[in-house]
């Protein structure tokens, strides 16, 4: 199978709204790599029984990235399930300096 990779690209700024944005890339982060385990269940044709045997990991965890109930799974919970499928997981990160708001001296 040739690799599909999944880019995700993390917003950046200062402020509440930061961390709205923050919030808002975490659970995109987590859909994505929660969609391509189930992709990969369902090309194989695996049931969240057949996946748990397969991969030492818990029905209940596959049957809840299935309903994408995945606000207990973090990132590295979610790489690491499939690399348990046998796929390779590459993470880029880049970092940028932020830009800071000017205060009224001067």
């Amino acid at each position: 199978m040739a690799a599909c990779p999944i880019e995700i690209e993390l917003s950046r700024g200062g402020g509440e709204a930061s961390v709205r944005d923050r919030d808002a890339n975490l659970a995109l982060g987590k859909a994505r790599l929660g969609a391509r385990i189930v992709r990969i269940l369902d090309e194989a044709s695996l049931s969240v029984r057949q996946a748990e045997v397969r991969t030492g990991v818990s029905h209940i965890e596959f049957s809840r990235i299935r309903q994408a109930k995945l606000r207990r799974f973090t990132i590295d919970r979610l790489m690491a399930i499939l690399e348990a499928l046998g796929q390779d997981v590459e993470v880029s990160v880049t970092v940028h300096p932020r830009d800071l708001p000017t205060t009224g001296e001067g």
